[in-house]
């Protein structure tokens, strides 16, 4: 693959690459278990007669135990720390509630709609068998956080470090998936660059 590039002025605007059939295949693949893991927390919300009556959904109110989906679906809140001034302390933020479960109970269900709705549109734009990819603000904008919820997501499954080589021994079980993750590293950095430029 090479870099993003920018073309044309105004609404007119387009963001264009060209993906290997390789590069098309894994994105689309790692992109779509992100997809899986994300509808599956979906359906985790607890059946809610209110959400019917109203139309407002509500998710789980605990995190996940999944590392790799707890990174993707952080905390919403999380309380002041303790002593003086603290959560529990006088004054404190919330004085010793935590909100973070009611937040994500009302935020999550949101949260998994909108990365679902980027996955969509890689998924709608980025060829199957490789070739060029052109994209409107919009759509780059999706590919973004796609690309960063893959990121972060395989970052979290290799146990990714600041202090961790370029690369591993080949007897690390890890090794042949850092390149992805640099891969998807430049490739976000390239759009991000050309959105910016």
């Amino acid at each position: 693959m090479r870099a993003w590039k920018r073309h044309g002025r105004g609404e007119r605007v387009r963001y264009t690459a060209v993906l290997d059939r390789a590069e098309a295949s894994v994105l689309r693949g790692l992109v779509r278990q992100i997809d899986d893991m994300l509808t599956e927390r979906g359906q985790a919300g607890p059946d809610d007669e209110l959400a019917a009556l109203t139309g407002i959904r509500t998710g789980p109110s605990t995190a996940p135990e999944d590392p790799v989906l707890a990174r993707l679906l952080p905390d919403f809140h999380r309380p002041a720390a303790d002593g003086p001034g603290g959560a529990d302390g006088p004054g404190g933020a919330g004085g010793g509630v935590d909100l973070s479960p009611a937040l994500r109970s009302v935020r999550e269900p949101e949260l998994i709609d909108a990365k679902r709705e980027a996955i969509a549109v890689v998924l709608a734009t980025c060829p199957e068998h490789g070739g060029r990819v052109e994209l409107a603000p919009v759509q780059a904008e999706a590919w973004l956080t796609a690309v960063n919820d893959v990121r972060l997501a395989l970052g979290t499954a290799l146990e990714i470090r600041e202090d961790m080589p370029e690369q591993l021994p080949p007897d690390d079980p890890r090794a042949d998936h850092l390149p992805v993750y640099h891969w998807l590293t430049w490739l976000q950095d390239s759009l991000v660059t050309t959105l910016t430029a």
